[in-house]
């Protein structure tokens, strides 16, 4: 059956697992910058001061035809009230092993959560979506396969068959990017079979059927130019998952660019340590670390004393991470920006293990983050700086299709300014997308839900930012 420590797992997982006997699905979905509470994503607009990407984007959202305009009032409003959001996800859990056969419950899903937060089924509705993203002017996407491991049955030929199914979902979702865009893959998506050897610090290659199975994952990625993103995951496997996911940019990064990302939650009092000591083998080793900033993604699981006290230091954390990465120094700030200089979470890890290196290492870096705060923070401070003298050679801001699109957008509008000023610093914006089957992106879009019920006051922002679209439109503005 489960060792200790898988059961410890999937006890934590988001559904309700009363014993193990009753699990039917384990929960594997992709994650960007999940901010599974308020109290790790702020949803507080800047000072005027600050607002590096209102300024230049005064009506973001007039990209957006109508009926996307109109969606994202609905499921705003909706993600606003929690009693009409708790309804709502009764009656999909209720629903959810017969989705495909309530025809009227699939079509308000298609209609609005998979119209909003998925990229399609098909190549052909994956081509669609990420066609319309360029259009909009995006870098392009990160995309993500959502589809599930089955583990009620823990036979050998069974893990075989998940892990199977997760290669051949991974190399799809490459083939469904073009080159310079992502692709968001989590081990955990492969089955049991990577548990054990994950929370035990075990190499993936003592599970020969699953390391061949990685390496031919970043081998395809490789070959078409897309980058891979490797998620996060809860914080017992977490440690095992930088371990694999540092040996693997060891093999297929380079020193000029990275192809396999790993993802630091920067609400994790461990992670600017662990950071510092990636930097110093990438400096040392001479490749460039892939790095995705994330503030976190299970605080409903992961232990409280693992996690920063308070938003606010996790918010710090976050941010000194962005300014270590492009200056050199956590504590480097625009002048507009208030740096508590009383404490810092990176000072000691950065004298500790890369001292008078300060980050000499060469990093590609996506700023994953619906933080208005941060992103006018990082786009000021590599405005200012020459590109010969940032430690980031690839710098992309990234978003949840279907959320943030005021962020994101204002974003995009900015890129086509100092694309106009013929600027050394182009502002690349990706949104983060996931495909399959509406059934099969039933617990991601529930996920997304739930996320936005903890977060209410982003929610109240993001709708706040779509009805001011919608009088200026009525206007006639």
């Amino acid at each position: 059956m489960f060792a200790p420590t898988q059961r410890t797992l999937l006890r934590n997982r988001t559904l309700p697992l009363r014993t193990i006997q009753s699990l039917t699905i384990f929960r594997l979905q992709s994650t960007l910058n999940s901010s599974a509470a308020a109290a790790i994503s702020s949803s507080s607009p800047s000072p005027p001061s600050q607002e590096v990407v209102s300024k230049d984007a005064e009506a973001p959202l007039a990209a957006l035809p109508v009926t996307s305009l109109l969606r994202s009032l609905l499921l705003h409003s909706i993600s606003s009230s929690p009693r009409v959001l708790k309804l709502g996800t009764k009656v999909m859990l209720a629903n959810l092993n017969t989705m495909d056969k309530n025809f009227l419950l699939k079509l308000a899903v298609d209609k609005t959560f998979y119209a909003q937060f998925c990229a399609g089924a098909t190549a052909a509705e994956i081509a669609s979506t990420i066609e319309n993203l360029r259009s909009l002017g995006y870098g392009g996407v990160i995309l993500s396969y959502v589809r599930e491991a089955e583990i009620t049955d823990t036979s050998a030929s069974t893990e075989l068959q998940n892990i199977k199914q997760w290669l051949e979902g991974s190399l799809k979702t490459i083939q469904y990017v073009d080159p310079r865009d992502y692709v968001a893959v989590k081990y955990s998506g492969a089955g049991s079979s990577c548990l054990p050897l994950l929370s035990q610090h075990k190499k993936c290659f003592n599970h020969p059927e699953l390391g061949a199975s990685l390496i031919k994952i970043c081998e395809a990625a490789k070959e078409r130019g897309v980058k891979l993103l490797i998620d996060a995951e809860q914080a017992l496997i977490q440690d095992g998952v930088h371990g694999w996911t540092l040996e693997l940019m060891r093999r297929f990064n380079t020193k000029e660019n990275a192809v396999v990302y790993n993802t630091y939650q920067m609400y994790l009092k461990s992670t600017p340590e662990i950071l510092c000591r990636h930097l110093e083998v990438a400096r040392r080793e001479g490749f460039t670390l892939g790095v995705k900033l994330v503030r976190g993604a299970y605080i409903g699981s992961d232990p409280r004393e693992l996690i920063h006290d308070t938003k606010a230091d996790t918010d710090q954390a976050y941010d000194e991470a962005i300014r270590l990465m492009l200056t050199g120094s956590p504590k480097s700030a625009p002048e507009w920006s208030s740096v508590d200089s009383s404490k810092s979470f990176f000072d000691g890890p950065v004298q500790k293990i890369l001292g008078a290196e300060k980050n000499k290492a060469k990093v590609d870096l996506v700023i994953a983050c619906h933080n208005r705060e941060s992103i006018d923070m990082a786009v000021a401070l590599r405005r200012t700086m020459p590109a010969q003298e940032c430690g980031v050679g690839r710098l992309v801001f990234a978003q949840l299709l279907g959320m943030a699109d005021e962020l994101s957008l204002g974003l995009v509008a900015q890129g086509a300014k100092k694309a106009q000023a013929q600027s050394d610093f182009d502002i690349e914006v990706y949104k983060y997308a996931v495909w399959g089957t509406t059934q099969e992106c039933v617990r991601y879009l529930l996920r997304r839900a739930e996320e936005n019920k903890d977060a209410v006051g982003r929610s109240i922002e993001h709708r706040t930012a779509v009805m001011k679209e919608v009088w200026r439109r009525i206007r006639g503005g």
